[in-house]
């Protein structure tokens, strides 16, 4: 049962005790206007009651279904998704650089690699033309073909066969070697592949091959086929790729060397340059080798590949339209013989390695995101639901209800939080208690003060009514005398009750300072409560404020695992790219450099997840700092009620002293009435002989009596402010719910 039924139930009890003991039919008016005018004021009170609790219900919208961008989940979520965005734009900046990087290195490596095989390839043609020139110089095929034995036969055909079998074992020896054939202005042409007629030098040098050596300058020409020879010998001109002819030193024969087709389409199968890669080596003469390809002929038609041939790079890469798809094209100049090396590799196949970086990061973007989205969710959730309990309590506390309990079993902020209200609540309710106790019994006084000054102004009013009769009957003394002495005893009575009467209301007085000076030694111990819990608040956000400064040095830590993370990385960068230089014998170096990358980013993923904890600790610090402010503003309004306690105190302290003072003024007005008493006593045994001296007694009674009722109508005054300044009290008091 709540304190106010209590005391509305003890109030009518009281009204119905005075209203029996009313006996004038203008005391009865003066109550129903007293009770009419508390009425009054109690539905006031109980309107304004209302009107705050639907301004609370205003400010406390958390549950609303509404969204609330200010809200704490609000700031939460927008917290939760900035990292997200960071590391989608970490992804894309990522991506777009590690693409970058991947395309650079791969056109690095594929122009290194087919700069290498162009300089593999001069090496084996250099040495094919260093044999050539060997032979050349070979003092048994002078002899021959400059017609030293041209007499002796025996000895000219020895030499010829010797030759013939030289050669044979150099084809064999060479795998690159498909043929050799070897004709001069004397002698037999050697052919070992067919039969060379005994007027092949003078047929050759007429033919449109053996017009380029009408240049006296040239002493060996690479190209892709020799028409003529071929037509002697029937040879398939797809058998070889590339032919170097040299012209004796004597300009009087020529010898011509033939290299494999399939030499040189193994050579170029072995550049695994990617799918879809073309790959040709092209003499001077457009003759191409091809790899990878069905087709015959591809680059001796674009554009950029007759200027690549007038260039004077002999390395060099670019980006060119191939059957309306982009290419990567590659070329190598072969050292002097005019062909060329060339490559088009799709930029399609380049991209596909950056490719799957790009799927790599946006997986991890995704994932990223949807923890982070989660984890904000969750935590704002947590706060969110801490603090709409709280809400909820605090709204009832600030109603009235003392009642309500928080939740004091979590381990965080907020259960110490928690367990601070409680007990300051807790602390309220037993001051609460206490001072609904101290009201009751100053509103019992009250009533008591309010019934013997009723009963005071009753004998104050037969008193007066008794003076006058006797000063109506001052003539009639002589016959009168003995009905006046009767009257003088009843008179004498009612003094003596008058008396106590005073008595009682001094001591009830007594007890009321009293009661009075124990409600400020209450409220004393309250204000010093209040300060209490002020201080643990303050000791709770200072805690709060600490953990802050802490986040933020875990972050200059994060920071610098950041920094050694990008540096690391781009070390290992930097490794693979010595690595791919370094080729076949740096491919280990280039796993280990690849292992530091993958280590770094794990340090870096590892550092920005620190970095999302330390933010989520400091979003919630931040909103704890909030609720104990809140919980100090509390604390500050606590102390305002107070302090208008102390007001109501102090002025039913000052009613009581005023009480005081008017039974004082009673006390004397009762002193003397007994002197009249006793006066009025010799009068009436001398009364004949002074019947003057009587009636100038009868006037000062009558004065002191009109005085005494004077007197009893203030302090009927005073018991009536009193009351009234109780049952204020009892009505601010039963405002809060302390049991249920």
């Amino acid at each position: 049962m709540k304190i106010s039924e209590v005391m509305k139930k003890k109030t009518a009890m009281t009204k119905d005790k005075v209203i029996k003991k009313e006996k004038e039919p203008d005391k009865k008016n003066t109550e129903k206007k007293i009770l009419k005018k508390k009425k009054t004021e109690k539905s006031k009170m109980v309107k304004t009651s209302t009107e705050r609790s639907k301004e609370k219900g205003k400010g406390l919208n958390i549950n609303h279904k509404s969204i609330n961008f200010n809200s704490i989940r609000a700031k939460l979520l927008v917290v939760s998704i900035t990292p997200v965005l960071l590391i989608v734009l970490l992804g894309v900046i990522s991506y777009s650089k590690a693409s970058k990087a991947i395309i650079s290195n791969y056109e690095k490596s594929t122009l290194s690699t087919i700069e290498s095989t162009g300089k593999y390839m001069t090496l084996q043609f250099d040495n094919i033309d260093a044999k050539v020139l060997q032979y050349l110089s070979d003092s048994q095929l002078k002899d021959y073909y400059s017609g030293t034995n041209e007499t002796d036969t025996i000895n000219n055909l020895k030499q010829y066969r010797e030759l013939q079998a030289s050669l044979a074992a150099a084809q064999v020896a060479d795998k690159n070697i498909y043929t050799i054939h070897v004709f001069g202005k004397r002698g037999n042409g050697i052919s070992l592949t067919n039969y060379l007629p005994k007027s092949i030098y003078n047929d050759y040098t007429a033919s449109e091959d053996g017009k380029v050596w009408e240049d006296n300058s040239v002493y060996a020409y690479w190209t892709g086929e020799h028409k003529f020879l071929d037509k002697i010998t029937k040879e398939d001109p797809q058998k070889y790729a590339i032919s170097v002819t040299r012209k004796f030193m004597g300009s009087n024969g020529f010898m011509v060397f033939d290299i494999k087709r399939s030499a040189i389409e193994g050579t170029l199968k072995s550049l695994d340059l990617g799918k879809g890669s073309i790959i040709s080596f092209i003499t001077a003469d457009g003759k191409e080798t091809l790899a990878n390809t069905d087709k015959t002929s591809v680059f001796g038609k674009l554009s950029y590949y007759k200027e690549s041939v007038k260039s004077k790079n002999t390395t060099d890469s670019t980006y060119e339209k191939y059957n309306n798809k982009e290419y990567l094209y590659l070329y190598t100049k072969i050292g002097d013989t005019g062909a060329t090396l060339c490559s088009l590799v799709p930029k399609d196949m380049i991209l596909k390695q950056a490719n799957s970086i790009k799927y790599i990061t946006i997986i991890i973007v995704l994932v990223a995101s949807i923890i982070a989205v989660f984890a904000g969710t969750l935590v704002s959730s947590n706060i969110t639901k801490a603090l709409s309990k709280f809400n909820r309590s605090l709204e009832k506390v600030g109603q009235g209800d003392l009642t309500v309990t928080f939740d004091e079993n979590r381990h965080d902020e907020f259960g110490l939080l928690g367990k601070s209200i409680a007990d300051m609540i807790s602390n309220m309710r037993n001051l609460i208690k206490e001072v609904y106790s101290v009201s009751n019994k100053v509103s019992e006084s009250a009533n008591e003060v309010s019934v013997s000054s009723e009963h005071i102004l009753i004998a104050s009013k037969d008193i007066s009514t008794a003076v006058d009769e006797i000063s109506t009957g001052v003539v009639q003394q002589a016959s009168d005398s003995e009905s006046c002495l009767h009257q003088m005893g009843t008179l004498s009575e009612k003094i003596n009750l008058v008396s106590d009467n005073t008595n009682e209301i001094d001591r009830i007085a007594v007890n009321t300072k009293e009661t009075v000076a124990k409600g400020f030694e209450i409220i004393d111990e309250l204000n010093k409560k209040s300060k209490e819990t002020t201080e643990i608040t303050g000791v709770v956000i200072n805690g709060i404020e600490e953990l802050d400064k802490q986040s933020r040095t875990i972050e200059g830590i994060v920071g610098v695992i950041n920094d050694i993370s990008a540096q690391t990385n781009l070390l290992s960068l930097n490794a693979s790219i010595e690595a791919a230089r370094a080729g076949e014998a740096g491919r280990g170096f280039a796993v280990v450099a690849d292992e530091i990358r993958k280590l770094a980013d794990q340090s870096m993923t590892a550092a920005n997840d620190i970095k999302k904890i330390v933010d989520d600790i400091k979003n919630k610090t931040q909103g704890t700092v909030v609720s104990a402010k809140k919980a100090e503003t509390i604390v500050d309004s606590q102390a305002a009620a107070l302090q208008n306690t102390i007001e109501l105190f102090n002025n039913i302290n000052s009613h009581v002293g005023n009480l005081t003072i008017s039974l004082g003024r009673i006390s004397e007005g009762v002193d003397t009435i007994e002197e009249a008493k006793k006066d009025t006593l010799e009068a009436i045994s001398s009364i004949s002989a002074v019947s003057e001296e009587s009636a100038a007694a009868t006037e000062e009674v009558s004065a002191i009596a009109t005085t005494q009722i004077t007197s009893v109508e203030d302090m009927n005054q005073l018991a009536s402010g009193l009351l009234e300044n109780a049952k204020k009290l009892e009505e601010s008091v039963s405002r809060f719910k302390i049991e249920e």
